[in-house]
């Protein structure tokens, strides 16, 4: 259900779990920082990944760092088998 409603894929960095800059793509359109995706909090050290999550909460998040609240996102692997139920 989640991929048929409001899928939406986010950069996010690795090191800090903060929403990051995107890299050029034909989704985001062209950055003017680099070729490959960069946080505002790591500068050069941050490790971008790119990750699922509903508009919604991408959203959510905005918001809750336009109010300066921080929101880490631990980022890990996917498995190979899918969720687990």
């Amino acid at each position: 259900m989640f991929k048929e409603s409001d899928y939406f894929t986010v950069p996010v960095c690795r090191t800090c779990g903060n929403l990051a800059i995107p890299a050029n793509s034909d989704q985001y359109g062209r950055s003017v920082y680099s070729k490959k995706g960069r946080c505002l909090l790591c500068k050069d050290a941050a490790e971008v990944v790119e990750t699922e999550m509903p508009y919604s909460m991408k959203r959510q998040l905005q918001m809750l760092q336009g109010m300066h609240i921080k929101m880490k996102l631990n980022i890990r692997e996917a498995s190979q088998g899918g969720p687990s139920r």
